[in-house]
């Protein structure tokens, strides 16, 4: 029988090597599963799980409470649903215990891997299915290619400038003020994903800017390896081809680190994307959600 026990940073290579199998497109990468798992804010041990064996790490999941709700970011069902079943039982334990009742499989911005569960992975579909979960809604990424298509945006910019905007890298000079915008006009969690760019050489984040004013912004390579997003340009602002050059800018950071076709996650506008660099619809996520039981025979 396998032994149910929190995960503990000693442990990330084994749950790195176990993620990747069941997850093998998916940046399941030592680097982005530590950020994502011990680097999350809310990152509270006994919601992090592991299953072993003789030694042996047979099943992983990885979980996190915000505001009352939880979310399961990852979570193994292969080979044995068995084990998933254990770590699930676990895992519902320990909400109970807080009072939550809501457990959602879907994206658990700022720190998550996917946005949902792959709609081809049938076997995560007919396991959270068979447990209690229904589907709360969808998602898409779309992909585009970086080699056989224009990345420049000289032209644009210039036009662009002659209006009084400027688009440039992010420095950690600018890092202030673009948290701010982006605590005003989108979330504090696109300020988490975006000033992880700081960290990557070049800095993969560009910021529109008129006058001394933060107006728009993009990021690439914070979410996942080869990730477009997140994006976004002040209401006021859209329509003047912004949102195109920012994209462009970041885009051609990802081609320059090699990568031949960029991922763009949890798209919004798939329309704006399809037009500005050719992207398609690459993946199709769905979104599942619990509600638990609250634990009985508790003091109130």
């Amino acid at each position: 029988m396998d032994e149910i026990r929190p995960l503990a940073e000693a442990d990330l290579s084994a749950v790195a090597r176990r993620l990747a199998a069941e997850y093998p497109a998916d940046g399941m990468t030592v680097a982005n599963i530590g950020h994502k798992v011990w680097g999350d804010d809310h990152y509270e041990a006994d919601l992090n799980l592991g299953a072993w064996r003789d030694g042996r790490l047979t099943g992983v999941l990885l979980g996190v409470a915000r505001s009352g709700r939880a979310w399961i970011k990852a979570l193994t069902v292969r080979p044995d649903p068995a084990v998933a079943e254990a770590l699930l039982a676990a895992f519902e334990d320990s909400l109970r215990h807080r009072c939550i009742t809501t457990i959602d499989v879907s994206g658990s911005a700022p720190f998550y891997f996917l946005p949902g569960v792959d709609a081809t992975d049938a076997q995560a579909v007919c396991f959270y299915t068979a447990h209690g979960f229904r589907k709360a809604n969808d998602s898409y990424n779309m992909a585009c290619d970086l080699l056989h298509q224009s990345l420049d945006t000289s032209a644009a910019e210039a036009d662009l400038a002659t209006h009084g905007y400027r688009c440039a890298r992010l420095t950690p000079a600018d890092a202030g003020a673009l948290a701010t915008f982006l605590g005003n006009w989108f979330s504090p969690g696109w300020a988490t994903e975006t000033l992880e760019a700081l960290a990557n050489q070049p800095v993969s984040a560009h910021v529109a800017w008129q006058r001394k004013r933060v107006v728009g912004f993009a990021a690439a390579e914070v979410t996942n390896p080869g990730w477009f997003g997140p994006t976004g340009v002040h209401p006021r602002h859209r329509g003047r081809g912004l949102g195109r050059v920012l994209l462009l800018r970041a885009l051609a950071d990802l081609r320059d680190l090699g990568y031949r076709r960029a991922e763009i996650g949890w798209v919004g506008p798939l329309a704006w994307y399809a037009r500005h660099c050719g992207a398609s619809v690459s993946r199709v996520f769905w979104m599942y959600r619990k509600e638990l039981a609250p634990e009985t025979g508790r003091a109130s």
